[in-house]
Formats: C-alpha cells, sequence, structure tokens
C-alpha cells in the first residue's frame, strides 16, 4: 500500500511538473497578450479575436519582405502588445506593412482579406465617420444615388437621394417619412443651423454636415419636403465658392477629428472655430478651445454659453502678440434664448499658451467680462478691422 501511495505521488509531482513546464513555454514562446487594430481615417480600435490573430501572425511569417522605407500616411495601425513591451506595424493604402525597423512586407491574399475584414469591422463599430475631402465623396456619392444619412448626435437616421451639387452635394428625403424623421432631428421645425451626420453608402461611413432648411427647386414628389438640403464634406465648399467653416466644424466633429484639426491653429483662427461653434449650439465643442481657472468660472461661462442662440462676430482687431498671448479686440452681436432682439458686446479677448507646441487656448475669464460686459471701448487706430 505504501509503494502504490509512492507512485501515485510520483505520478501526480511529474504531471505537475510537466504542467509547469507547459507554463514556462507558454510564457517565454507565446508573449502575446491581443492584437488591436486602429484606423487613421476613422478614429477608434477594435480588438483581434483569438483565431484572427493566430490569422495574422501565420500570415505575416508568410508574407514577402520587398525593402525598406518610411509609411508616409498610413492607414491602419497594427498594436501587438506582448508582456513585455509592444510592437506596431503601420498599413499604406496599398496594404503593405511597415515594421519599427522600416522593414516593408507585401502580404499575400489571405493576409489581405483579413486585413480588408478588419477594417470593415473597425468602420462599422466606429462612432465616427471617415473624414474624406470632396473631391472623393463627389464619386462615392454621384447625382441620382441613395444613401442613408444619420444625426451624429440623435443617431435618428433617414433616406436621401443626390439630386444636383457640383461643389457639395444637394439631396433630398426619400419619401415624407424621411422627411418627418429630419424634422424630427431639428426639433420639430426647419432650421439652417448645422449638424454632424454620418453619409452611409456603398458600405462606407463618410464623416459629413447637414443644414435643415428646404431651399430650392425639389423634384421627388409625395416626400413633403419643399425643395432640398445641402450636405457638405471635408473641404467642399458653397455655391459661392467658399468653404463653409460652419460646416467644417461639423465635418470635424463627426470624423472625431475636432481636438486635431484645431490643436497647431493660430489664435485669430481658434478664436473663429470657438464662436462658430458657440453660434451652431456645439457649446461642448467650444467647451474643448477654453482655458478655464475654476468650477466657477466654467459654471457661468457654461450657463451663458448654453443661452446663446445665435452669435456674430461683426469686429475684430488684434492689438497685442506674443509667443504665449495674443489680445483681441473684439466686437459681437449675440441672441439669447427667450429674449428678443440683439445684444452687442465689446470687449478685450486673451488667448494663452503654455510652453511648447501646446494648443492656443481662450482665456476663460476674458471671456466671461467680453459676454457680459455693455461698455464700449475705445478702439485703437492704424488696425484694420477684420470682421
Amino acid at each position: 500500500m505504501l509503494i502504490i501511495n509512492k507512485r501515485n505521488w510520483a505520478v501526480f509531482g511529474c504531471c505537475l511538473g510537466l504542467l509547469f513546464c507547459l507554463v514556462i513555454f507558454l510564457y517565454l514562446y507565446n508573449p502575446i497578450i491581443k492584437i488591436e487594430l486602429s484606423g487613421n481615417q476613422v478614429p477608434g480600435q477594435i480588438v483581434l479575436s483569438q483565431s484572427e490573430q493566430k490569422m495574422l501572425i501565420r500570415e505575416l511569417t508568410r508574407a514577402q519582405f520587398i525593402g525598406r522605407g518610411v509609411c508616409q500616411a498610413p492607414r491602419l495601425t497594427l498594436s501587438v502588445r506582448k508582456k513585455k513591451g509592444m510592437d506596431r506595424y503601420l498599413i499604406d493604402k496599398d496594404n503593405l506593412i511597415y515594421d519599427s525597423t522600416g522593414q516593408i512586407v507585401q502580404p499575400g491574399k489571405k493576409l489581405q482579406e483579413l486585413l480588408t475584414a478588419l477594417e470593415q469591422k473597425l468602420r462599422d463599430r466606429s462612432l465616427y465617420g471617415e473624414m474624406i475631402a470632396w473631391s472623393e465623396a463627389d464619386k462615392i456619392f454621384p447625382r441620382l444615388a441613395r444613401a442613408q444619412v444619420q444625426d451624429f448626435d440623435s443617431r435618428l437616421a433617414f433616406w436621401v437621394q443626390r439630386r444636383a451639387g457640383r461643389a457639395h452635394a444637394d439631396v433630398q428625403p426619400l419619401t415624407a417619412e424621411d422627411t418627418a424623421i429630419m424634422k424630427q432631428i431639428y426639433g420639430g421645425k426647419w432650421s439652417w443651423k448645422r449638424r454632424a451626420i454620418l453619409v452611409k453608402i456603398k458600405g462606407r461611413k463618410l464623416a459629413a454636415s447637414m443644414n435643415g432648411m428646404p431651399h430650392g427647386a425639389g423634384a421627388i414628389s409625395g416626400n413633403n419636403f419643399p425643395g432640398h438640403f445641402c450636405i457638405h464634406f471635408y473641404n467642399s465648399k458653397t455655391h459661392s465658392g467658399r468653404v463653409n467653416l460652419e460646416h467644417q466644424v461639423m465635418v470635424w466633429k463627426a470624423a472625431g477629428k475636432f481636438g486635431e484639426m484645431t490643436r497647431r491653429a493660430v489664435p485669430r483662427r481658434i478664436m473663429e472655430v470657438f464662436f462658430t461653434a458657440v453660434d451652431q449650439g456645439e457649446v461642448n465643442l467650444a467647451e474643448q478651445l477654453m482655458a478655464i481657472k475654476d468650477k466657477k468660472e466654467k459654471r457661468d461661462l457654461n450657463e451663458i454659453l448654453h443661452r446663446i442662440e445665435w452669435l456674430t462676430v461683426s469686429g475684430c482687431k488684434a492689438t497685442q502678440e506674443s509667443p504665449g498671448q495674443s489680445v483681441f479686440l473684439v466686437k459681437l452681436e449675440v441672441g439669447l434664448e427667450k429674449e428678443p432682439g440683439k445684444l452687442e458686446r465689446e470687449g478685450y479677448l486673451l488667448l494663452c499658451r503654455s510652453k511648447g507646441a501646446a494648443p492656443w487656448k481662450i482665456d476663460g475669464s476674458s471671456l466671461l467680462k467680453l459676454l457680459k460686459s455693455q461698455e464700449k471701448v475705445q478702439w485703437p487706430g492704424g488696425i484694420k478691422s477684420q470682421g
């Protein structure tokens, strides 16, 4: 009996030793924790499944090495997280894969199919759309094509048909039901306010902006929409040939790139984008451009900014500029909620930045004083107004 017990313990010990060796083997020779795919055109990321990871690693080892170089315009980024450190691979528009040392590999057919499927999964799961130039959007969404428009904030969606437009898309809702959904998005009344939208067509999701006012001619009978409305994409233009900042801010929002598009902007541009966001009711976007000192200042600014129905900059002069500060004398015309007529505001607005390449921010105290002040300010001579 004693001999049998010793044998059992010996067998148990051998099994335990083999299990320990297997764990050590997996730790040393299979160090990958997870692989993530992120997009450069579409913000967001997905984690590959175990089967997708195995296929990716297998096909990467079979891919053909074709030289060395630098990826100039990465479309996708593969992040391979290991127990110690991380490896990154950049993928360009031609599906060439660049590792951190500059080696370039040409993926085989199976790897290209996997990358295409993963990119589509990324697009489907992302809250944002692709920010593509009008020249490309014009081809993806040609005249007479149908697309689904999804409002970015409410996520309500309706169908449209593009009827015309050279520098942007002139579209109409397909049916009366689609018109009703669009009017619901605008709170039951038509408006020129811009809204961030996603245009879904041909398996793609494009960042765009729309206004909510029927105007001009309409050609779809029975849709209860008296005219058409406009959809703008990145760098599209109005009928007058001008890129409309109100639409562009909404495109940046729909693409998740508002911070990226304003990070390196000069003070005057920051100010233009800020007041544009406030005018369009996008206080959350405007707040990203403010430097606020405390909770009380934030509360006071939030209260007055949310009451603004519309805002126009009628005058602007730079009075003082330095590497860390920029001061403007600004004239505003403001329409407040539930208050008829317009208010005039005039005063100095300070923009500041910390050292290095930090983005410019609007000083909250100077903004609050400007929005509340009813005093007239002496405009300095010799500086041209740029209203």
